[in-house]
């Protein structure tokens, strides 16, 4: 007998180093777009999500 319809799982910082995936999608974003990457452009880009 199922007791639970549906379980949710937090998994950011628990299961998965979210900011570490974070950062390396931004690196194969701006290498895809043929865009230098740099530790400012990562802190702008933080600036920026962090309003959004």
């Amino acid at each position: 007998m199922n007791r639970y319809k549906a379980l949710f799982f937090d998994i950011d910082d628990t299961l998965l180093d979210f900011r570490k995936a974070e950062s390396d999608a931004l690196r194969l974003l701006l290498k895809e777009q043929q865009m230098l990457y740099t530790p400012q452009a990562e802190a702008h880009y933080k600036t920026i999500n962090q309003i959004l």
